[in-house]
């Protein structure tokens, strides 16, 4: 074997040498990445476990406290006169009051994501008891008014040759088919209006009831 053999020998072990180191470096690679996407992995499905237990967790709350006040109520109306049962509704309101001051302050400075939690109209329970007191509502919405139908009125050009002159509202055209676009596009913005309005208005009704149901219950109690 030359000098030239043996230098070619020497080469190519040393690229196979290296070869091999990188299909190693490449497999450690590869089984490092794939150890940190199976941790990722188990992060994620641990993080939606404790999201799911914390959400079952205030919605059985909430059903739970909706089903103990309901339960509190019935065996007071079946256990207690009137005017005891009255006096403890009463006494009970206030002393939540005072429960809920000692946990989140005074009821004025509560975040209103805790504020909410306690009225929430969907507990039922909450326009009853009137732990807080909710705002009286604002004045009855009205409804957006629908432009006026297009009108066409004569007039005399130079005093002496009538002519045809079209009125939406006080925009005057000369062109009818102009006059109509402008009372589509009017009529369109009419409707957008009308339906953020009926929307308002039923969810105005149902806090005005609600309203109108705790001040009832505050008479009532006395408050």
């Amino acid at each position: 074997m030359g000098m030239g053999d043996a230098l070619a020998d020497v080469m190519l072990e040393g690229r196979a040498r290296d070869a091999e180191s990188s299909a190693r470096f490449a497999q450690a690679e590869a089984s490092r990445l794939k150890s940190e996407i199976h941790n990722l992995e188990l992060a994620k499905i641990a993080a939606a476990a404790v999201s799911q237990r914390l959400q079952w967790k205030y919605v059985g709350q909430g059903e739970g406290f909706k089903a103990l006040m309901l339960g509190f109520k019935k065996t007071a109306e079946k256990m207690l006169s009137e005017e005891q049962k009255r006096e403890l509704f009463r006494d009970s309101i206030v002393f939540a009051r005072q429960f809920i001051q000692e946990e989140s302050g005074k009821i004025e400075n509560l975040q209103e994501s805790t504020h909410s939690a306690w009225t929430d109209e969907h507990f039922g329970w909450s326009a009853a008891y009137p732990f807080f007191e909710i705002d009286p509502p604002c004045p009855e919405p009205i409804a957006p008014t629908r432009p006026k139908d297009i009108e066409t009125r004569i007039e005399n050009l130079f005093f002496l040759i009538p002519y045809r002159v079209h009125f939406v509202g006080e925009q005057k055209f000369h062109k009818l088919r102009n006059a109509k676009r402008f009372y589509d596009s009017l009529i369109e913005t009419h409707k957008k209006e009308m339906t953020h309005h009926l929307s308002f208005h039923a969810r105005w009704v149902r806090y005005k009831e609600k309203y109108e149901e705790q001040q009832a219950r505050i008479a009532e109690y006395s408050l």
